[in-house]
């Protein structure tokens, strides 16, 4: 499998898991393609670019993840709850990665931004994984 979907496949497995992630968005809010319609808030898996990070004996990745949190609630508070819920369930996680082995994972930042014309915020956090083949 592919170090960037087997990382994306990961990740998203692990959001719908983890309690204090599905306690602030609901079960089922964390989505590859958003479905029309679907109620806020939730979080969108966006891009992950991926580059070599290889040794001499191991095929090796650095991946930079961008999560996107969309709520329509009045204020910040519930786009900043569930950047803390997801930092807090990413924090020291060991993803099971079918075909890779997780090396390490951290936010490198988030905020959260006010979409004036459209009554939402939008918080943005970008993770730093880097994986390696098991074989």
């Amino acid at each position: 499998m592919n170090a960037t979907l087997d990382l994306q496949t990961a990740l998203r497995t692990h959001l719908l898991s983890a309690p204090e992630v599905t306690f602030v968005l609901g079960a089922d809010a964390v989505f590859d393609e958003v479905p029309q319609g679907t109620p806020f808030p939730y979080l969108f898996m966006g891009d992950i670019e991926t580059r070599d990070w290889s040794t001499q004996t191991k095929r090796g990745y650095e991946h930079t993840v961008g999560l996107h949190i969309w709520s329509d609630y009045r204020g910040r508070k519930q786009a900043l709850n569930i950047i803390e819920a997801v930092d807090t369930a990413l924090d020291g996680a060991a993803l099971p990665l079918a075909n890779h082995r997780l090396i390490s994972l951290r936010t490198l930042f988030s905020t959260v931004l006010q979409e004036l014309n459209k009554g939402l915020y939008h918080g943005v956090m970008r993770l730093r994984v880097v994986t390696e083949s098991k074989t």
